[in-house]
């Protein structure tokens, strides 16, 4: 299953949005600057004026269609607008209260930038422009008497109220279809895990009713039946452990109890415990475990989960008759654990998503639930310490966590 994308709000809808605005916008310029006077005395100025007011919009939807930064365009509209209503003031001569209403129209397709910022600036501008183009023709004294400062508040109290709206309705939008996404991730996942453990427990139960019914006579033969069954329970387990883990670890549940610990200790005992899955398929697990390690404060529980994914990963990704590389270290003042194996490795456009939520690969034999490797990352970054991985040239993948070393001043929480 791959991840969802979350779009932003979708742009078909903000688009058709100013298109409409800014059409009624012209129609009502080019209305108050056509018949203010008799038409025959239309000067070719106004004609040529409102030609391209109207050929502007269809310029406008063409750039919102393959512009991305929808925003930044939103504002040169928004400038172009004021300019555009200020010139119509000045062809008809006439300052009318209509022609406020215009610039009110322009403060509304200025609040769908969705930043109260922008909002604020486009009041100011359009504010300035009108204060300006409206004294040209009263003068101060008369702009002062007559009452025209009072809108200036008044655009920007419309213009933060509308622009506050948009963007809650906005986040409330994108929030849910968040949450959308999210519930279909997880639908999604419970089937794909359903349908992964179909695999191991079907083959338990295949090798289980042989060894009922016609349970061999040579005991090697039932030796590979029983590992058979061990390997494909452990593969089952691990699965249904990492569902609970990640949705543990996203809830906020999972609560870590750190304690001193060897790490060679832990190792050995997850080695042990993934030897029936790496014999089901072939594979040996060869370690190499440093003397003289410190212990580290770990939770014994969470870093065996750390371990057996890491373990898991490499077998299950390894050739047949191949090996798993296991080795402790304490190098450039960490505490390291490396888990190589001799696998496919992964294509270099798809690294980035290796330690993503459900971040399955494509195009590759990684066809895991996707959560072992993030809950690798989470797991061993909530105790402090750190995950990598590197792609050996020979081929395969070496993932890694390291510690620092405890200081031994420092308690344990």
């Amino acid at each position: 299953m791959r991840p969802e994308t979350i779009d932003a709000p979708s742009p078909g809808t903000a688009e058709s949005t100013i298109l409409l605005l800014r059409w009624a916008l012209i129609i009502a310029t080019a209305y108050l600057v056509l018949f203010h006077r008799p038409i025959s005395e239309t000067p070719p100025l106004v004609a040529l004026f409102v030609a391209v007011y109207l050929a502007s919009n269809v310029a406008a939807g063409f750039l919102l269609r393959r512009i991305q930064a929808t925003r930044l365009l939103l504002i040169g509209v928004v400038l172009f607008d004021t300019v555009a209503v200020s010139v119509a003031l000045l062809l008809t001569q006439k300052v009318t209260s209509d022609f406020f209403l215009l610039y009110f129209v322009v403060m509304l397709i200025g609040t769908l930038t969705e930043n109260l910022a922008s909002v604020l600036i486009a009041a100011l501008l359009i504010s300035l422009v009108n204060l300006y183009t409206v004294g040209h023709f009263l003068g101060m004294d008369e702009l002062l008497r007559s009452g025209h400062l009072v809108r200036i508040p008044f655009l920007f109290v419309v213009g933060l109220f509308f622009g506050h709206l948009v963007q809650r309705a906005r986040k409330a939008e994108l929030a849910a279809r968040e949450a959308l996404a999210e519930r279909r991730a997880q639908t999604d996942f419970v089937a794909m895990l359903a349908h992964d453990l179909k695999s191991p427990l079907s083959s338990v139960l295949g090798f289980a009713e042989i060894l009922r019914d016609r349970p061999p006579d040579d005991p090697d033969e039932r030796r590979e039946f029983m590992d058979g069954i061990e390997s494909n329970a452990h593969q089952a387990v691990t699965l249904a452990m990492n569902f609970v883990d990640a949705f543990r670890l996203e809830s906020g549940s999972l609560q870590l109890r750190l304690e001193k610990a060897s790490l060679n200790e832990m190792v050995e005992q997850a080695v042990g415990s993934c030897l029936f899955a790496a014999r089901g398929r072939g594979v040996r697990i060869e370690t190499e475990l440093a003397d003289d390690l410190p212990d580290l404060p770990l939770d014994p529980r969470a870093f065996d989960r750390v371990v057996v994914n890491l373990l898991s990963n490499a077998i299950k990704f390894s050739p047949p008759h191949g090996a798993v590389r296991v080795e402790t270290a304490a190098a450039d003042g960490r505490v390291r654990l490396s888990v190589r194996d001799r696998g496919p490795g992964v294509p270099p456009e798809e690294r980035h998503r290796l330690f993503q939520r459900f971040g399955r690969l494509q195009g590759s034999k990684r066809d895991s639930t996707g959560l072992g490797l993030f809950i690798v990352k989470t797991i061993t970054e909530a105790m402090g310490g750190r995950v990598g991985v590197t792609f050996p040239t020979d081929g395969g993948s070496s993932f890694e966590v390291s510690f620092a070393p405890p200081e031994t001043s420092r308690p344990l929480p």
